[in-house]
C-alpha cells in the first residue's frame, strides 16, 4: 500500500497564531456489480487497521508533561475549561485525492444488476471527533453520479450501496464486474485539547490546555 506522511504548518489570521497538522489515510475504493448479497446503508467495521488513536496520544503527552505533579482527571478535545484564546479543537476531511483512475464503461448493457461500493481504510485515525467527508461516486445500474457521506473515524472498511432493500434470495450472478483505486483522505485538525489534573502538587494549574499540534507524529 501507499505509504503515509503527516505535515505541519501553519494559518494565520489577524491576530491569532493557529497550528495545524495532518493526517493522509491511504485508502482503497472498489465498487462492485452483480453481488450476490444485499448491502444496504452505511456500516462501518473496526477490522485489522493501523489506528492513530488521539485520545491515546493526548493522554501520553499529557502524563509526560505534568510528570509527578498531577494526575490525569479529564480531557476534552472540544470541552472543558478553557481561555477564550484556546478554541476547541477542530477536524476538517478535504476532498478525497485519487490515485490511478478507472474508467467506468460508457453504457452498462445489464439493467438488472446491483452497485457495491466498499472503501478498505489501511491506516485510519480515532479520535472524539466525526471525520465526515462527501463523495461522489457513479452508480453504474442508474447511469447517475451519487454523493454519499461517509465517516472515516474508527473506520477499517465502509460499505455503501444505493438500494435500500429487504435482502433476498438471488440466484448466482451471471457476472461480477470489479473496478478499483486507491485515494487519500487528508484531514486537518487546529484547536486546543483541554483537560484537568487532581492531587496536583506544588504551583501545577488544575486546569490546563495544548495545542493539538503537539499530537504530531512523524512515523
Amino acid at each position: 500500500s501507499a505509504s503515509s506522511s503527516i505535515c505541519l504548518g501553519q494559518k494565520s489570521s489577524a491576530q491569532v497564531l493557529f497550528s495545524y497538522f495532518v493526517f493522509l489515510l491511504d485508502q482503497s475504493a472498489s465498487p462492485k456489480e452483480h453481488e450476490n448479497n444485499d448491502s444496504h446503508g452505511i456500516s462501518s467495521t473496526h477490522g485489522s487497521t493501523r489506528m492513530v488513536n488521539l485520545t491515546q496520544n493526548a493522554e501520553e503527552f499529557i502524563k509526560a508533561q505534568v510528570g509527578g505533579r498531577g494526575k490525569l482527571k479529564t480531557l476534552s478535545f472540544d470541552g472543558g475549561f478553557r481561555l477564550q484564546s484556546e478554541p476547541p479543537v477542530k477536524a476538517k476531511v478535504n476532498t478525497l485525492i485519487y490515485g490511478a483512475r478507472f474508467k467506468y464503461p460508457a453504457k452498462f448493457e445489464k439493467t438488472k444488476c446491483k452497485d457495491k461500493f466498499i472503501w478498505h481504510i489501511n491506516k485510519g485515525i480515532v479520535s472524539p471527533l466525526n471525520l465526515m467527508v462527501n463523495v461522489t461516486v457513479r452508480v453504474i445500474s442508474k447511469n447517475q453520479t451519487q454523493t454519499v457521506t461517509l465517516d472515516l473515524n474508527g473506520a477499517s472498511t465502509i460499505m455503501w450501496s444505493p438500494e435500500n432493500v429487504v435482502p433476498t434470495y438471488r440466484k448466482m450472478p451471471e457476472a461480477v464486474v470489479k473496478q478499483k483505486c486507491k485515494f487519500s483522505a487528508e484531514t486537518t485538525f487546529e484547536g486546543y485539547v483541554a483537560y484537568a489534573l487532581e492531587e496536583v502538587r506544588g504551583d501545577t494549574p488544575k486546569n490546563n490546555a495544548f495545542n493539538v499540534v503537539y499530537l504530531k507524529n512523524d512515523s
